[in-house]
């Protein structure tokens, strides 16, 4: 078993120097660092009262380019007021360039209470009610006849008749009228073939208003509503891509109507998802261009868009513009810049940009517009790289306080450790003296005794005498072995330690090994076991170093075999070569103690180890002496049912 010396606490002179140590360190590092923190804050404020200068500088200057181009947007609107012009041609290059995208702009001429909205298509439906289309005199007998027979009688069939008796007319407002009332006829009828192909027929019909609804739209919208999939998907496509393009002139009523039909009946795909983000864009310019004319208003936020107008009362003329379309001209390279920046209306609802983040660095200016109150905000995309300047003195100030707490903290660490050390190998040198003068002192107690005895004649039997010298040359053999236990070891330490390799037979080799320990055992009680088998691997190896390292183990068996008194040695071969196993049923080594086994000094804690005698050398000297063989040991023990100590050597096939 191997043994510990267990290094002791610092002194109370050792615990005042490190103290003294601490503070010397703690103080002035301490005072450093608050300082140089002191610094770097004031520093900071210093650089955010700058950052924020330098943003109301930009916002300032942005605010004023965004007023004149606002009055530019404006003198826009009183020219076109004064040449009333209806040609988009003819208009300024930036009103063409807006209201030439989809939802982006739209102008309003005319009056404001019968405004007519150009370029035809930008809105979604008529910003004043269309009239219904007055019948035709003509033939209205039989108009009557008719839909008294289909609305009141139901007589479907006469109705039917009349209707196509009427479809003889040469007018192709009445024949679009008549088709339309055959194809309603039809349907009631039940028959739906008949009507769908009528309703074809009067899709293709040049366009007239039945009860303020384009026929073309009525008759698309009843052919999708007849025809089952995938028919309906198709024209139900068609229909929706007719009402976000303008095609038809409706009340926003109807519109919406028919668009939340068609979208119900249209799939989802990448088409329609085109032409419904069109309509959000569309639907917001047509909602700002109703509230316009209803009541006038420089800035509107329909669907989370902004739409800013521009007009003119008299003569009327307006432009509504969205907040996007004209963004690049209002904030001409704000995408480019190191700054972010945020519109916001008047009750700070955003019109632009991504709200501020609260806490951030903000310059802000009112655009003087009465008509467009906006309030600009500007703030750093890169919060960091406006404080690039303090923020790299601050980390070379923090890297510098770093390394010289690291250091600190090294030294400390390391003067700790090393009073700590000096102590602990002081008190080991002088455990280590104590414990060796006691190993020798016993075995030369026992020869000085028996020497004297047969000095003296005390022994006159010579079968005692014999037995006597027997006795001082065993233990003079311990006493040899405990000197070359300690020199080995200092040999090993410092790598001077030479070892003769050769092929060695282990049978043979190791029952000399038993013999030779059960002879030193004898009058001791103990049984040695040896399970030799005599057929084994060669192995090559230094035998006298081997042998000590055997002997350790056996030694070390008997030391802590407790009320047992048989120790076992086996042998046998294995993947590697060989392995050498030396087995006790004594006190077993505590959990604890198995991960230091093999450290020079160590002994274990627990009351049987302090009573055997030992320096703790025999286990370190085993594992040198089996690492420079180029083997392994290993260990299998519980605590209270013994220990197995097993050496792995190679063989001598396997080494070569």
């Amino acid at each position: 078993m191997p043994n510990e010396i267990a290094p002791r606490r610092p002194r109370p002179a050792a615990r005042r120097l490190l103290l003294i140590f601490a503070a010397t360190i703690l103080v002035p590092g301490v005072s450093l660092g608050i300082l140089g923190l002191r610094r770097l804050t004031q520093e900071r404020r210093d650089a955010e009262r700058q950052v924020r200068e330098r943003l109301d500088a930009v916002a300032e200057n942005m605010g004023r380019r965004m007023e004149l181009e606002l009055k530019d947007w404006q003198q826009v609107a009183a020219d076109l007021a004064r040449s009333g012009s209806t040609d988009p041609a003819l208009w300024p290059e930036r009103v063409r360039t807006a209201v030439s995208r989809p939802g982006a702009g739209v102008v309003l001429l005319g009056s404001r209470e019968r405004a007519q909205a150009l370029p035809v298509g930008q809105l979604l439906f008529e910003l004043s009610a269309t009239s219904e289309d007055v019948r035709p005199s003509e033939k209205a007998a039989l108009f009557d006849e008719a839909e008294s027979l289909e609305v009141r009688s139901k007589q479907y069939d006469r109705a039917i008749a009349l209707y196509r008796q009427l479809l003889a007319s040469r007018e192709s407002g009445e024949r679009a009228r008549v088709l339309h009332l055959l194809a309603r006829t039809l349907n009631k009828a039940g028959r739906v073939d008949e009507a769908v192909q009528t309703f074809h027929l009067l899709e293709q019909e040049p366009p007239i208003r039945i009860v303020s609804l384009p026929s073309d739209l009525l008759a698309l919208f009843a052919i999708a509503s007849l025809e089952g999939e995938p028919k309906r998907a198709n024209d139900a496509l068609r229909l929706y891509q007719g009402l976000v393009a303008g095609r038809w002139r409706l009340d926003r009523v109807f519109y919406e109507f028919y668009s939340m039909q068609a979208r119900d009946w249209i799939p989802q795909n990448a088409e329609t998802a085109r032409l419904i983000a069109e309509e959000h864009k569309k639907l917001a310019l047509s909602l700002a261009a109703e509230r316009f004319v209803a009541s006038p208003r420089s800035l509107a936020v329909d669907n989370g868009i902004a739409t800013l107008a521009f007009s003119h009362p008299e003569p009327f003329a307006a432009i509504l513009v969205t907040l996007p379309a004209i963004l690049e001209g209002l904030l001409p390279g704000t995408d480019r810049s190191d700054l972010q920046f945020t519109l916001l209306s008047p009750d700070g609802q955003t019109l632009a940009g991504e709200p501020a983040v609260e806490g951030q660095s903000l310059g802000t200016y009112m655009v003087q517009n009465a008509a467009l109150p906006i309030r600009l905000q500007f703030r750093p995309k890169d919060p960091a790289s406006l404080y690039a300047g303090v923020n790299r003195q601050q980390n070379l100030y923090l890297a510098m306080l770093a390394v010289l707490v690291a250091l600190l903290a090294f030294g400390g660490y390391f003067t700790v450790r090393t009073l700590r050390t000096e102590i602990a190998i002081a008190q080991m040198k002088s455990d280590f003296v104590s414990t060796v003068s006691h190993e020798f002192r016993s075995p030369l107690a026992g020869i000085n005794q028996l020497g004297e005895m047969l000095r003296d004649g005390r022994v006159p039997d010579e079968g005692r005498r014999q037995e006597y010298y027997g006795m001082i040359v065993a233990e003079t053999q311990r006493l040899r072995r405990l000197v070359e236990n300690v020199l080995d070891f200092a040999r090993m330490e410092d790598g001077r330690k030479q070892y003769r390799f050769e092929p060695v037979e282990p049978a043979g080799w190791l029952m000399e090994v038993a013999d030779d320990f059960r002879a030193q055992m004898a009058g001791r009680g103990f049984a040695i076991e040896a399970r030799i088998p005599s057929e084994l691997p060669v192995i090559v190896g230094d035998r006298e170093t081997l042998t000590t390292a055997v002997h350790n183990l056996l030694d070390n068996a008997v030391k802590y075999s407790g009320n047992s008194k048989a120790v076992r040695l086996e042998a046998s071969a294995d993947s590697e070569g060989l392995s050498i196993s030396v087995c006790d049923r004594g006190v077993g080594i505590r959990e604890e103690d198995r991960p230091r086994l093999f450290e020079k000094f160590y002994r274990g804690g627990g009351e049987v180890a302090r009573q055997v005698k030992g320096v703790g050398l025999g286990l370190n000297l085993v594992h040198h002496i089996v690492v420079a063989h180029g083997g392994t040991i290993d260990v299998d023990s519980r605590e209270g049912e013994g220990s197995t100590f097993t050496i792995h050597l190679k063989s001598a096939r396997r080494s070569a």
